[in-house]
């Protein structure tokens, strides 16, 4: 899938905009300030109901605007054209597909996989863990169909233990709520390890594109005690849960460890190195997703010339030019980013909210 045409309105500083996107790379280039991140955070919104930079609508709704809505056309793997879109206001929220109103935005983002680099992806390695179960979890959800109605049922079984924890309820009353966490929190172990599996295969088989010589290895660690099962871990520390009045263990407490040569990515290495390594673990997740879906994903890279050095960012084109994948790039400069690996491309300015095709 990938975008064949986007517009927006009432989306932060964005006074016009209506574009027919390259299929393969687009490259955003305009003054700080122009509107250019706003742009790729139109597509990121359309596919994630937030920006990735903020959560908050009010931060990305244009103060003068009573409303927002962001329009585009998807172009399917059957060569055909589907509408979706959002419609934002102060109070309700309005989402269509293929002109029929829907009431999950996650109906929308399955038909869009966005994968986005900024300057704060960083957090990915040095962040908490939240950032990295997203990041798993947005791979499962877009190549395990089964995936998604069983994180559901978990969250919702999670969620009515923690509420009988705070209410002190009796223990004979957590019989259904732990069945049904540890059953579907095995599930979700297990396509989350095997997940993890191939990604680190594909990592395997390209890091020395980004790293030379060094070694990139992925530790999953699914959220509670791995010689111990749940049911087992539960029971043990039922007082402790009922004590702090939350579940202790399970897979929302799951996270993930990095290594480059041996080394502790969050604490041993330097920023830069924590960049790079952001970029191919995204890079992968998108090649992965092509294999296992047989469609494309939609790449947005914030300001690529900045954060990277020459030599890495030349790297780093390369490996995105092979990658079956519609790109966006934002830049300063229009010459900063060499785009003569794509046989095909296009360019657009950004000037004071205002984006303009340049032929």
């Amino acid at each position: 899938m990938s975008l064949a045409y986007l517009e927006s309105q009432g989306f932060r500083n964005i006074k016009q905009l209506g574009i027919e996107p390259c299929p393969t790379v687009n490259l955003i280039y305009g003054d700080n300030a122009s509107g250019k991140t706003s742009l790729l955070e139109t597509i990121y919104y359309l596919a994630h109901g937030r920006s990735f930079l903020t959560n908050k609508i009010k931060d990305i709704m244009n103060v003068d605007a009573q409303r927002m809505h962001i329009f585009s056309k998807l172009q399917s793997t059957q060569d055909r054209l589907i509408p979706a879109g959002i419609l934002h206001d102060r109070e309700k929220l309005l989402i269509k597909l293929d002109g029929e109103k829907i009431s999950r935005l996650s109906d929308l983002a399955i038909q869009l996989p966005v994968i986005a680099l900024h300057p704060e992806s960083h957090q990915l390695v040095s962040g908490g863990p939240n950032e990295r179960r997203q990041f798993i979890d947005w791979g499962l959800f877009h190549v395990e169909q089964s995936f998604y109605s069983i994180w559901q049922r978990y969250q919702k079984a999670l969620k009515q233990r923690n509420a009988a924890l705070r209410s002190k309820q009796p223990a004979k009353s957590f019989h259904i709520w732990d069945k049904q966490i540890i059953d579907t929190a095995n599930i979700i172990d297990q396509l989350r390890a095997n997940y993890i599996q191939s990604l680190q295969s594909l990592v395997n088989q390209f890091q020395t594109l980004l790293f030379d010589d060094k070694e990139i290895k992925i530790s999953y660690q699914r959220g509670w005690n791995k010689d111990n099962d749940l049911a087992f871990v539960l029971q043990q520390g039922f007082n402790t849960d009922m004590e702090r009045g939350f579940t202790h263990a399970g897979p929302h407490r799951a996270d993930l460890r990095f290594k480059i040569n041996g080394l502790n990515a969050e604490t041993a290495v330097s920023r830069g190195q924590q960049k790079t390594l952001v970029v191919l673990l995204r890079l992968m997740q998108g090649l992965l997703f092509n294999q296992a879906t047989n469609k494309n994903s939609v790449i947005l890279f914030d300001d690529l010339p900045a954060e990277l050095d020459i030599q890495h960012r030349q790297k780093i084109l390369k490996m995105m030019s092979e990658l079956p994948a519609q790109i966006f790039i934002t830049s300063i400069e229009k010459n900063a980013v060499d785009l003569s690996l794509w046989p095909e491309q296009k360019m657009f300015h950004v000037e004071h909210g205002t984006v303009s095709e340049q032929r």
